[in-house]
């Protein structure tokens, strides 16, 4: 919770400076994921001279490196004409802020509901499960949080070319801008998944040397590595519907899946019918599809 003004923070400077400077955007999340994933291995497990701190490091290492970021990305911002300093002549406009706050705070509680799923999972699944299914579930969300970068460029790249058709009123184009952007998307994800799956023991043993922990870990990282697959689907029409300035249904969509969908069928599978942390990425994995699905399907009905 101490940590979360600097998440909002990275949130707010990353969505302004992905349509104006996406390669320089992707660079520096993905430094803040290797960061985070170096302080995993140091903080949790006391490598490096560190302490060994547990659950505690991994969110201490989140912390650390989301504010490393929100400070680079702060700094580069005052370099950039277009980002803290106002032109003159600009004055504030009611019709701009009413349009940025329809927009935006559907985003804003998509984005907010990130941790707020973490925490409930850990409340209903993770802590129930023990000590080696929350570790395991952390060490999954580290590979994670790496393999997300690249697929975040296409939900950028969905967001800037629909907008752009948008604007000059080519909805046709927009259409298939949309689809050739979630192809690209699906077919870069298969790919890292692939390589996840393949290589599960070697990716988890750069961050632990516990071979419980990794035996633990194995089947669970390639769950994710299907999951992956699905939300690369999703992720690419996020960013078209943003494009379009439609942000409420991907909202509401997201809500659907992770608290209605994931958060008790996490609870059914890994606690109810003790399959463990793997129910927890079963349960990921139907969500996923789920919101995939329900992306592709409204988006179809509304172009």
């Amino acid at each position: 919770l101490w940590f979360m003004p600097l998440f909002f923070l990275i949130e707010t400077f990353s969505g302004s400076f992905r349509p104006m400077e996406a390669r320089t955007t992707m660079l520096l999340l993905l430094a803040v994921s290797f960061i985070n994933v170096f302080l995993d291995w140091a903080l949790i497990f006391g490598n490096a001279g560190l302490p060994r701190l547990g659950v505690a490091g991994a969110s201490l290492a989140s912390g650390i490196s989301v504010g490393a970021g929100a400070f680079a990305f702060f700094v580069l911002a005052l370099f950039r004409d277009w980002a803290l300093r106002p032109k003159r002549g600009v004055c504030f406009s009611a019709a701009e802020a009413s349009k940025l706050i329809r927009i935006g705070w559907p985003v804003l509680i998509e984005q907010a509901a990130n941790p707020a799923s973490r925490f409930t999972l850990m409340l209903v699944a993770l802590w129930p499960l023990g000590g080696v299914a929350v570790a395991s579930f952390e060490l999954v969300t580290r590979i994670a949080g790496v393999a997300s970068v690249p697929i975040a460029a296409f939900n950028v790249a969905a967001m800037i070319v629909v907008a752009e058709d948008i604007g000059a009123a080519n909805h046709e184009r927009a259409r298939e801008a949309t689809i050739h952007t979630v192809g690209l998307s699906l077919v870069c994800a298969t790919s890292i998944a692939i390589a996840i799956g393949a290589g599960a023991h070697f990716f988890l043993s750069l961050l632990t040397n516990d071979s419980e922990l990794i035996r633990a870990s194995i089947w669970a990282l390639r769950l994710f590595a299907l999951g992956y697959i699905a939300s690369s689907v999703g992720i690419a029409y996020r960013g078209a519907y943003r494009g379009a300035g439609r942000s409420q249904a991907p909202m509401m969509i997201s809500l659907i899946g992770r608290f209605v969908i994931r958060a008790p069928l996490s609870r059914l599978l890994g606690v109810g019918l003790a399959i463990g942390i793997n129910g927890v990425w079963i349960a990921t994995l139907v969500s996923n599809i789920f919101e995939s699905y329900a992306l592709r399907m409204y988006w179809r009905r509304i172009t």
